[in-house]
Order: C-alpha cells, then sequence, then structure tokens
C-alpha cells in the first residue's frame, strides 16, 4: 500500500459539485439529470440531509425488474441509508468503509 493512500485525505480529492435530487422526484426525472449531468450517481436530499443514493447500478437492477418506471419516485429505489465519511478519513479508510458496506 503506498503511502500516498494512506496520507491523502478525502477532502483533498472529492468533487465540491455533487448533484442532488428530493425524495419526491420522479425516478424518470432523476435518470434525465443523470444522463444529461454525465453523472453516475444522484444523492437523494430531504431538509439538506442524505436520505439515499441512486446509481447507475440501481438502474440496471430496476430494468431488470419492472417494466414501468413512470409511477416511481426516487424514494421507492434509492439505496438508504446512504453511508456518508468525514473529509478527513484517508483514501485506505474510506475504501476500508466501501468494502465493509457495499
Amino acid at each position: 500500500m503506498s503511502i500516498t493512500v494512506k496520507k491523502t485525505r478525502i477532502r483533498q480529492i472529492i468533487s465540491r459539485q455533487v448533484v442532488s435530487v428530493s425524495p419526491e422526484t420522479p425516478l424518470t426525472e432523476a435518470i434525465s439529470i443523470m444522463a444529461d449531468a454525465k453523472i453516475s450517481c444522484l444523492v437523494v436530499v430531504d431538509k439538506k440531509m442524505p436520505q439515499g443514493i441512486f446509481t447507475e447500478r440501481d438502474l440496471v437492477r430496476l430494468a431488470d425488474r419492472l417494466t414501468d418506471l413512470d409511477t416511481l419516485l426516487i424514494s421507492d429505489v434509492m439505496t438508504s441509508p446512504v453511508v456518508t465519511i468525514p473529509g478527513t478519513l484517508s483514501i485506505f479508510e474510506a475504501y476500508s468503509l466501501m468494502l465493509t458496506n457495499r
């Protein structure tokens, strides 16, 4: 394991431009937002607090099982609870948490 991975903090590499939607956002609108912004996930936020996350992986899982996406809200299909971490963690510590919480 390189020293860089152990010493570099998440706050040094994260994007500050997080795209979020409310829990009431229609799923089809959320998918359009992801496509237009060329992003792979959306954070679902209510009152400035993360409630869940919706990823491309979630979309693939849904596409295989559902036929009518027009009736769903993002809150119906988001992954929750969302795991958050402080920016002070190292890349290695964040990676370890990701493995634990998949």
